[in-house]
């Protein structure tokens, strides 16, 4: 069934900052992670559909089509080896280097631009006793995770403790929102950013949809290779 955004009440302050643990899995001996999907947030993800926290030490996915949605990949500063993402549009990502994906802007500061929706994406190392502020604008909803460490989040009169492995979502408000992050020791954390969409849609695999129907016409369109292909690069 569709998962309708459009029936929240987005002028309700949103008092409490719930903890929501990750769901391990696995794929092969090379992939491990934590899931996050949005279904855990009673809407309050959106717009992103979903977030995996992966460690990946062999190679683990092959050619693979997306539609209805965008996919980010952050490569953390201590990540070890290389990353490489390479689509049928030319692009080709993180081979050779090591690098981190800031998108939009935090404090005064600007990353670079998304080229779907535009999002903030703040990759925070916090040293111990250090406070992180961070303004959310107007009509923009967050959703933060915890890496490493402990932190402690507040956001208006809402207040919340986040461990490593673990998430919460702030809801969008018609009124800009402070942010502070603070903790006693070192941690590492990612905020994402962006405004909601409140659309209806429909989740299959790596495709997000309108109705089921269009999600199967995907899938088919995929196998009839009507996608794009890397061959033709």
């Amino acid at each position: 069934m569709p998962y309708d955004l459009c029936n929240l009440d987005e002028q309700t302050e949103q008092k409490e900052l719930t903890q929501v643990q990750g769901a391990p899995f696995a794929i092969g001996a090379g992939f491990n992670a934590l899931s996050f999907k949005h279904t855990m947030y009673a809407g309050a993800m959106d717009p992103l559909i979903m977030v995996d926290h992966f460690t990946m030490t062999a190679s683990t996915f092959g050619p693979h089509a997306h539609a209805g949605l965008s996919a980010v990949s952050i490569l953390f500063e201590d990540s070890e080896g290389v990353f490489n993402a390479r689509d049928s549009l030319g692009n080709d990502v993180g081979q050779g280097y090591r690098a981190r994906l800031v998108l939009g802007e935090s404090n005064g500061m600007k990353g670079a631009k998304s080229p779907a929706l535009p999002m903030t994406i703040v990759d925070v190392n916090l040293e111990a006793g250090a406070l992180f502020e961070h303004q959310m604008p107007s009509g923009q909803s967050a959703w933060l995770l915890g890496i490493d460490g402990a932190i402690g989040i507040r956001n208006g009169d809402a207040t919340a403790s986040l461990k490593s492995g673990a998430s919460v979502s702030i809801r969008a408000q018609h009124h800009a929102q402070d942010l502070t992050v603070s903790g006693n020791s070192k941690a590492h954390f990612v905020i994402l950013q962006a405004e909601p969409l409140r659309e209806p849609f429909v989740q299959g695999g790596p495709f997000a949809m309108t109705t089921e129907k269009e999600v199967e016409a995907m899938f088919a369109a995929h196998a009839a290779g009507e996608l794009g292909s890397l061959d033709d690069l």
